[in-house]
């Protein structure tokens, strides 16, 4: 009686179905080894469409799925073991979901099956999926109780496809973030690939306009995955259909939304014009901001402003100073709209991204600018801790030295003793393994700060300085990282001509040879910066160079220092140019007396 009873229950409702399906998938990506599972469906289309959207997620997590179609075959087993195949595998077996009425083929089958059941465990070791009718369950139950007490879940789906509305449901439900919250790129594939077929199916969705607001808003959190999982060109394609989409249906908040996944996906953009992305950037962040401000949301409002400011401060065309002076002007502005939340990790970014603003400002007063910095960084790492979020906690610490580094003002070695101090924690969590090119950087950092450090033993602060540039070198190559590669070449040079140690002619020979190494990448026509520095440490170097034909070393230093000054003008660069034009204004004389000398009877 309990089987009839089973048979006379009501169909599952849609959502109940979609609820069935996922608990499946759920039971057949933890099952290890041979699982037993029972699908009772009356439909054809319905399984079919369930096949279909399991094969495409399980396949995107590594799992093939193999349908089996039993029809007419008595032995179940042999043709199970057949289609198995290597490697994880889910079989779905097909041709049992057939009415008891067809003949005595199907009995003798599940007959066979209970016999065989303990190969099925030992020999097939992978999950299996059994179709089947009502009366086929009810069969099943009856003629094979010993295999049928073994499955491991009994799933109900409804005798239709399921609708447009629970499709919509569904997809919400797998594409829910939360509030602003990302994902692992792993996992954001993981529930793309298990939107893909939802998506398609809701491609045929009756455009009423409910339908069409749902599929929207599913969308704009499809975006959202999309950023999470890195696939920038693909956001940046569905955000221009999201802002066509919206328009006209007279949804603030969800054209806010997607305005601001649109500005982060122009941001992120890894392909064309940077500059041009990020104006589309801008234009998409401003859209949200007033739409938030209009909508009496602070804390979103405060967020597109933020973003606004990020967008400002990495656009690489226009004048630096005023893209700064914006970028600073919006940060500031999401901080008054975050008044009273004053422990959030936006606040901690938007704080941390001030501080980097004002570091770079070229403009006003550079010891207030650099105060200010470290006030919004140390106001950052009271959120940004290192228990917590460690990776953002070493990124404030890193920032935090380079401003105490750059700090103008107060006692020089206690500034740069804090730096040291900070990049040191940094370093705690940047290691050369788990994040190597911040690692590097950092080092790069710390061998300047104890280059500089005019208190202690000078020896052992340039041993040391040496010893980090020197350890970033193992990850800032030539060929890997030749920028940064250079930037250290030339740190390293400066390091061993100022270094007083004993060997003072085999110093400055390892300084000439790192600044001509620096001179390989850092050309006078792509870095004229970067190329008149180098020159102007070496010719501070042949200068001081005793070893070899004195007078050649000076001709050498007063080359270098006259290209230096091709790049260090007056009016770009006054205090390099004066220090370059004393430096060679010394050359020429010691020149003029080594040639007298020479000259003298």
């Amino acid at each position: 009686m309990a089987d009839r009873v089973a048979e006379m229950e009501a169909p599952p409702s849609a959502q109940e179905a979609e609820e069935s399906f996922w608990c499946l998938l759920e039971g057949l990506e933890m099952l290890r080894g041979f699982g037993l599972y029972l699908a009772k469906c009356d439909s054809e289309d319905v399984r079919r469409e369930v096949t279909r959207r399991a094969q495409r997620i399980l396949e995107a997590r590594g799992t093939r799925l193999v349908a089996v179609d039993l029809a007419d075959r008595i032995d179940v087993f042999d043709a199970l073991a057949e289609a198995r195949g290597e490697g994880p595998v889910v079989l779905f077996a097909h041709g049992l979901e057939r009415p008891e009425g067809e003949g005595d083929l199907l009995r003798r089958a599940l007959v066979g099956m209970n016999l065989q059941r303990e190969r099925f465990r030992d020999e097939l070791r992978c999950p299996v999926v059994f179709w089947l009718y009502g009366e086929t369950l009810a069969l099943l139950a009856t003629v094979a109780p010993d295999f049928y007490d073994w499955r491991s879940g009994l799933y109900r789906f409804p005798p239709h496809p399921v609708g447009q509305t629970v499709l919509l449901e569904a997809a919400r439900q797998l594409a829910h973030l939360g509030p602003h919250t990302p994902l692992p790129k792993q996992q954001a594939e993981e529930r793309l690939a298990g939107l893909g077929d939802l998506m398609v199916d809701l491609g045929g969705a009756e455009a009423t306009p409910r339908t069409v607001r749902a599929l929207l808003e599913v969308l704009v959190r499809v975006l959202h995955l999309l950023l999470d999982a890195g696939r920038y060109v693909e956001a940046v394609a569905l955000a221009e259909k999201l802002s066509a989409g919206v328009e006209g249906l007279h949804e603030p908040s969800l054209a806010a939304r997607a305005a601001i996944h649109a500005g982060m996906a122009y941001s992120e953009l890894p392909t064309g014009d940077r500059a041009a992305n990020l104006r589309k950037a801008i234009a998409y962040y401003e859209a949200a901001e007033l739409a938030y401000r209009e909508l009496g949301l602070p804390a979103h409002r405060a967020m597109a402003l933020s973003n606004l400011g990020s967008a400002y401060a990495g656009l690489p065309t226009g004048d630096r100073a005023a893209n700064l002076q914006r970028a600073i002007e919006h940060y500031e502005a999401a901080l008054r709209g975050r008044a009273g939340d004053d422990w959030s990790a936006g606040l901690a970014l938007t704080q941390h991204n001030l501080g980097a603003a004002y570091t770079e400002l070229p403009t006003g007063d550079r010891a207030s600018n650099l105060e200010r910095a470290i006030e919004y960084y140390e106001a950052a790492l009271r959120v940004r801790t290192e228990a917590v979020v460690p990776v953002d906690w070493a990124t404030t610490q890193n920032n935090l030295g380079a401003a105490y580094a750059q700090l103008p003002t107060g006692d020089r070695g206690t500034n740069l003793k804090r730096a040291i101090s900070c990049y040191e924690a940094a370093l705690r969590v940047r290691t050369e393994a788990e994040f190597p090119i911040d690692w590097a950087g950092t080092q790069c950092n710390l061998g300047a700060a104890y280059a500089e450090l005019p208190t202690g033993d000078r020896t052992s602060n340039l041993r040391r300085a040496i010893q980090c540039y020197e350890a970033a070198l193992r990850v800032a190559t030539e060929a890997a990282l030749p920028i940064r590669w250079a930037m250290v070449q030339i740190n390293l040079g400066a390091a061993y001509a100022d270094l007083p140690a004993v060997d003072r002619s085999a110093n400055l020979q390892r300084a000439i040879a790192h600044q001509e190494a620096a001179l390989r990448v850092f050309t006078e026509a792509g870095f004229p910066e970067y190329w008149a520095a180098a020159q102007g440490n070496l010719g501070e170097a042949y200068c001081d160079l005793l070893a070899g034909d004195r007078a050649s070393n000076v001709r050498q230093a007063i080359e270098c220092y006259e290209a230096a000054l091709r790049v260090r003008t007056e009016e770009a660069f006054p205090h390099e140019w004066c220090q370059t034009m004393d430096n060679l204004a010394l050359a020429q004389a010691e020149l003029k007396a080594l040639e007298a000398e020479n000259l003298a009877p």
